[in-house]
């Protein structure tokens, strides 16, 4: 009997289907918009306050690019930030979450 098939996967796909919730310590969400080539670091532990446990792949329209406002180009991994490879990056970190009631009036004639 043929041994069963099991396609290889490569370790920056596995990568991506990390779960928010599972990420271990250390690690960072990099969101980048391929369209204006920006590139923002997230903690997970934030990321999962704010959107619930996602996998890397989920959260990529989940973002709007600050620049271009398109949710298209947006792509989300996990990278592994140690050391010296976080020397000089900027995390976003989230500070609060506020929610904001917008009221809507319509003028009706009697």
């Amino acid at each position: 009997m043929p041994a069963p098939y099991r396609a290889k996967v490569s370790l920056s796909a596995r990568r991506n289907f990390a779960s928010l919730g599972t990420a271990v310590h250390g690690q960072l969400v990099k969101v980048r918009c391929g369209l204006c080539n920006i590139t923002r670091y997230y903690r997970p532990a934030d990321l999962h306050k704010l959107l619930g446990d996602l996998i890397a792949i989920e959260i990529d329209h989940r973002f709007r690019c600050e620049k271009c406002g398109k949710s298209e180009y947006m792509r989300a991994e996990f990278c592994s930030g140690h050391g010296s490879e976080l020397q000089g990056k900027t995390i976003r970190e989230l500070v609060e979450i506020k929610m904001v009631r917008k009221l809507i009036w319509r003028d009706v004639k009697l």
